[in-house]
C-alpha cells in the first residue's frame, strides 16, 4: 500500500522544499490519538504541528523572501472537530490562515506575504479548501486496452470533450508511461491533454479559489496492477516516464503558458523539482 500511496520522496516537509516545492496539498486527519494526515483511507501518522513547524524554520533559514512564501493548501480534512484542531495548530505557530475563500480573490504573493510577516511570522500562508484540483481520475502511467476512450471530467468547470488519437499497439493489452515503452504515447499524449485544457479553461476571478493542475499520474486499480508487474510504484512512474523533466522542457521551449495557474501538483518533487520552479518562475516572470 505504502507503494501507492506515497506520493513523495522521504524527507518530511524540508525535504520537498529544499527540492523547490513551494505549495503543498496537507490533508490532515484527527482521530483520538492525534492531529496527523492521510491520503485517502491510508493515515499518516505524522504529528501536524511538528511538521508545519518544520516549514516555519526552512522559511527562516532561507530568510522567508516573498518568492518562497510558502501556501499550505488545507484539504480533505477528516475526523470530527478537525478543522478547529487545524486552526490551534496555526494560531499556536503564529501562521495565518484565511477560511473565507472570497478572502483568497486578488491577493498576491507579495501581499500574503506582508500579511504573514505583520503577523510576526514568516512568509507562509493556509488557506481552507480555497482551491480548484481538476483532478482527473482517468490520466494514468498504465492501463488495459487500446486506449481511445475519452477523458471523463470530475470538475463542473471543465470538459474534456476531445478523444485522443493514439497510436496503440500492445501484444499483452495494456499500455505504460515508461520512457522505453512502444505504448507511452497514449497515456503521455494524454497528460498533455488534460494539462492544455485544463491550463486554457483559467480560472474563475470572483470566487478567489486558486487554480490547479495535477501534472501528475493517477492510479486505479489497473495501473496499480500493471505497475506491480513492472516492479514500479508512485514515485517510480514518474521517474521512468521523466514525467517531471518533460513538464520543465516544455516551459523552457514556451510550450506551456502557465500565467493564469496559481499551483502546479507534481509527484516525486525531488526529481527534478529545482528545474521545474526555476522553469515556473521564468515563465510566470517571477523574479528567482
Amino acid at each position: 500500500m505504502n507503494d501507492w500511496a506515497k506520493t513523495q520522496a522521504s524527507g518530511g516537509f524540508k525535504g520537498m522544499l529544499d527540492c523547490g516545492a513551494r505549495a503543498f496539498d496537507v490533508r490532515p486527519q484527527l482521530s483520538s490519538e492525534s492531529l496527523h494526515f492521510h491520503h485517502g483511507l491510508v493515515a499518516i501518522p505524522k504529528d501536524m504541528k511538528a511538521a508545519i513547524e518544520e516549514v516555519i524554520a526552512w522559511s527562516a533559514r532561507n530568510n522567508g523572501t516573498d518568492e518562497d512564501l510558502v501556501v499550505l493548501a488545507m484539504t480533505s480534512c477528516d475526523g470530527s472537530g478537525c478543522w478547529n484542531a487545524v486552526r490551534s495548530v496555526f494560531d499556536r505557530l503564529g501562521v495565518i490562515y484565511i477560511d473565507d475563500c472570497k478572502k483568497m480573490a486578488g491577493l498576491t504573493v507579495a501581499h500574503a506575504a506582508a500579511m504573514a510577516r505583520a503577523k510576526g511570522g514568516p512568509p507562509v500562508l493556509a488557506h481552507f479548501d480555497c482551491w480548484e484540483s481538476h483532478y482527473e481520475p482517468a490520466v494514468t502511467c498504465s492501463g488495459y486496452g487500446d486506449g481511445s476512450s475519452p477523458l471523463r471530467a470530475m470538475n463542473d468547470s471543465l470538459r474534456l470533450e476531445t478523444r485522443v488519437n493514439a497510436s496503440y499497439h500492445s501484444s499483452q493489452g495494456f499500455y505504460t508511461c515508461y520512457s522505453d515503452s512502444s505504448t507511452k504515447s497514449f497515456p503521455v499524449n494524454r497528460m498533455l491533454e488534460y494539462i492544455n485544457n485544463t491550463t486554457r479553461i483559467g480560472p474563475n476571478t470572483t470566487t478567489g479559489y486558486m487554480y490547479t493542475v495535477q501534472t501528475l499520474w493517477e492510479e486505479d486499480a489497473a495501473s496499480i496492477a500493471i505497475g506491480e508487474l513492472h516492479a514500479s510504484d508512485l514515485l517510480e512512474d514518474e521517474v521512468r516516464s521523466g514525467l517531471n523533466a518533460m513538464l520543465t522542457s516544455r516551459l523552457s521551449q514556451g510550450l506551456w503558458d502557465v500565467s493564469r495557474i496559481n499551483m502546479v501538483e507534481c509527484n516525486n518533487v525531488c526529481d527534478g523539482g529545482t528545474e521545474l520552479l526555476a522553469a515556473l518562475r521564468k515563465a510566470a516572470a517571477v523574479p528567482p
